[in-house]
């Protein structure tokens, strides 16, 4: 083994994907769980992210400027 392996098998490996504990919240408090997708908006340019591990903490992590009209925020309430 060489020691670049040795020092790749000493770095604590970040918690599973799949770990229901584990979720990113956008700016509503929504839970969103690691490896799905949100609408953010940050100023007035929203944006699709996934939410994702990096080294050991989560993060959004950016796949495409705007979103599907599904995730953008819900119309006005009718007013009458």
């Amino acid at each position: 083994m060489n020691i670049a392996a040795i020092i790749t098998l000493g770095v604590a490996p970040a918690p599973a994907a799949e770990d229901t504990d584990c979720a990113c919240h956008n700016r509503d408090g929504v839970k969103v769980p690691v490896g799905q997708t949100s609408c953010l908006t940050v100023g007035n340019r929203s944006f699709t992210a996934r939410c994702a591990w990096s080294q050991n903490l989560l993060t959004w992590r950016k796949l495409h400027d705007g979103c599907l009209s599904s995730q953008t925020q819900a119309p006005p309430a009718h007013q009458g």
